[in-house]
């Protein structure tokens, strides 16, 4: 499994996404806890958020509420 954090454009935390995929992109779309749909507007790789989160993450996507 594959763990991402979500993020609103705002910097609003949308929580974590745990997945099976891990090959995701700009304007997918996700169902996370809750049931709750969200499309992907930017995708982060871990390299460019390790020093900032303590967590093992995959990575950080940037997400907008459906």
């Amino acid at each position: 499994m594959f763990k991402y954090e979500l993020k609103f454009g705002d910097g609003d935390d949308a929580g974590t996404f745990e997945s099976s995929r891990y090959d995701w992109q700009a304007g997918d779309e996700l169902r996370a806890a809750g049931n709750i749909r969200y499309r992907v507007t930017a995708v982060i790789p871990h390299e460019l958020v390790a020093e900032f989160v303590d967590s093992p993450l995959t990575g950080l996507l940037e997400v907008e509420r459906l």
